[in-house]
């Protein structure tokens, strides 16, 4: 499993996976995610399968040292809460042959770029990046989380989600749990595919 902490970087950028994306405010209360927005990508050019095994793999941090926040629980505590919302649906964690890989992005006060996931997904991984496309780009900003969803067996990008809001500072830890269970649980709520308003 690899972890990368990156440096703050100035130029903003964002990957697009070929297919839809939607985007919708969240009712969600003052003390858990300000003014949050989601994107859902999903790769229309792959199936994904409803159900599987999945393990984590790749993880980029792009935290403000300003922020002093404790990477490690945060890993620990975000880890956990994916675990617990995917084991409530039909995929389960398995580290021997997984169907899925999980990767994940995490930023505060720092942009998180094309470059960025890029250099992280180089080496053995050699995850296969979709083509950037003009006019879609995403600007990673503010406090935001990414999870992508990649095949195990052809390390493509099948799925990735982004949620980004205001941070809050000075929070409670019961605050700070409630809102990465509701980030994520808005997450991947959409997988694997979309939910997309009427």
């Amino acid at each position: 499993m690899k972890q990368i902490q990156l440096p703050s970087l100035k130029k903003i950028a964002g990957i697009v996976l070929m297919g839809i994306i939607t985007c919708s405010s969240l009712q969600a209360e003052q003390d858990l995610l300000i003014n949050p927005s989601i994107h859902i990508m999903v790769n229309n050019n792959e199936s994904i399968a409803t159900s599987g095994t999945y393990a984590f793999d790749t993880k980029i941090f792009k935290v403000n040292p300003v922020l002093k926040v404790d990477i490690a629980d945060f890993d620990s505590r975000l880890i956990k809460v994916i675990n617990t919302y995917m084991n409530e649906t039909a995929f389960k964690a398995s580290e021997e042959n997984p169907d899925f890989l999980v990767n994940y992005a995490v930023a505060a006060n720092s942009p998180i770029t094309e470059a960025d996931f890029k250099s992280a997904y180089i080496g053995d991984s050699a995850f296969e990046l979709p083509k950037f496309e003009l006019g879609n780009a995403l600007k990673y900003n503010r406090g935001a989380l990414i999870i992508d969803i990649v095949d195990a067996k052809t390390k493509k990008i099948l799925w990735r989600g982004a949620i980004m809001a205001e941070l809050k500072k000075d929070v409670s830890p019961e605050v700070r749990d409630r809102r990465l269970q509701l980030a994520v649980r808005s997450l991947l709520t959409h997988f694997p595919k979309p939910i997309l308003k009427k």
